[in-house]
């Protein structure tokens, strides 16, 4: 597991061992604040477990959207290099051709391309420049392609550079890119789910684990079962959080 993700699994583990030793101190675990108890422990073990889960398998399905949209968007330059020399071929008024060479060179200069993920790792926390660079070459995709429309004498004999293909091409485009921030959405919906579960201040497992500790150092001696063990169980915060 990637070190982006093993911090947060790390701290699920080390809590999952403080309950299995909470529960071999027996009666005398009983803590007055409500939070301690050993049914709220558990409740939250489980809730940050299948927050980190949920986490875990939307990371993979937003890579799949970006390795889509990757592979969609790829051939876009040479494609519309080749339509811009069938209209030049097509068409004499020079305004409309430098238009569309304007916006030829526009999408040349885009990138489309999102960022692959390490194994484990997570997008940004916000729309990627690269996904802002896909609706600007979208943006000029459709433009370029109003452009062809309006001659009459633009009919390529080629599906694929033809008014048609370029719009089905744009409208796949589009689907794709919105793909990717629908997962990304998701990834970071998923996330701060499991933020709220892991380090929300009071009733995350941080918080509650530290106050196990406390708690077990008060009530307990040195010489108790498992007292050494407990209070020797890690559990960090994020620095960006």
């Amino acid at each position: 597991m990637a070190k982006s993700e093993g911090g947060h699994a790390k701290n699920v583990a080390n809590f999952e061992d403080l309950l299995t030793r909470v529960r071999s101190l027996g009666p005398g675990y009983s803590p007055s604040k409500a939070g301690l108890t050993l049914p709220n422990l558990e409740l939250q073990h489980q809730a940050a477990n299948a927050a980190l889960k949920s986490l875990a398998a939307e990371l993979p399905l937003y890579q799949q959207a970006v390795d889509a949209k990757q592979a969609a968007f790829a051939p876009l330059s040479k494609l519309v290099t080749r339509a811009l020399n069938m209209f030049r071929a097509s068409v004499d008024y020079k305004p409309e051709v430098d238009s569309a060479e304007s916006l030829v060179k526009k999408m040349r200069g885009g990138n489309s391309a999102s960022p692959a993920l390490a194994e484990g790792a997570e997008p940004v926390r916000k729309i990627s420049t690269s996904q802002r660079s896909a609706d600007m070459q979208l943006a000029h995709f459709a433009s370029f392609i109003e452009i062809l429309s309006a001659h009459s004498a633009y009919q390529p004999a080629e599906a694929g550079l033809s008014v048609a293909g370029l719009l089905a091409l744009h409208n796949d485009l589009a689907q794709k890119a919105q793909a990717v921030t629908e997962a990304q959405v998701r990834v970071e919906t998923a996330r701060l789910n499991r933020d709220n579960a892991l380090y929300a201040p009071g009733t995350g497992l941080i918080d509650l684990g530290l106050g196990v500790k406390t708690y077990v150092k008060a009530a307990f001696t040195p010489g108790s079962t498992n007292y050494n063990p407990i209070l020797s169980l890690e559990f960090r915060r994020p620095k960006n959080l």
